[in-house]
């Protein structure tokens, strides 16, 4: 009868943590690093860039939705991104408060076109430092770490979305 029992609680162990192991490897990226979660009214559209580069980014409109931005999250793969989208062109301010790894920033005009860059961005720049553009920007772009080099992309590329 213990024999019994033991197989019993020994192939349940083994079935959670299979179980478990699914649920873990479920939210790890391309290159096996954890991938965020987005917020749940955020909605994902696809970014396409001319300089022919596309991911899937989630689109920040509301006010909380853009203070919160990325903040907290683990990760993005080389594809993934955040477009925040501000009701009207301005110096658009960003932080790395609460940031857990480094991005590479993307302001764009009311006519997406790219007005300023900043590469590396890191979360220890928080608090001394506040990241913006010199010109009017209606959209922010936010990146992996080093996507800007990878993609060549240079000043006056412009984006669109579906």
């Amino acid at each position: 009868m213990k024999k019994k029992y033991l197989v019993l609680v020994v192939i349940g162990a083994l079935l959670a943590l299979g179980a478990l192991n699914v649920l873990v490897k479920s939210d790890k990226g391309a290159n096996g690093e954890k991938k965020m979660a987005p917020q749940k009214s955020l909605s994902i559209r696809e970014v396409s860039l001319s300089s022919g580069v596309t991911l899937s980014a989630m689109v920040a409109e509301s006010e909380a939705e853009r203070v919160l931005g990325l903040s907290g999250y683990p990760g993005l793969d080389k594809r993934e991104g955040m477009l925040f989208v501000f009701d009207e062109p301005g110096k658009q301010a960003i932080w790395m408060k609460d940031m857990l790894f480094p991005l590479d920033i993307l302001w764009f005009n009311d006519k997406r076109e790219l007005v300023h860059i900043v590469e590396r961005a890191t979360p220890d720049s928080y608090p001394t430092t506040i990241f913006y553009s010199n010109e009017n920007a209606l959209y922010v772009l936010e990146v992996p770490e080093g996507f800007v080099a990878e993609n060549g992309i240079k000043l006056g590329d412009t984006f669109s979305f579906k």
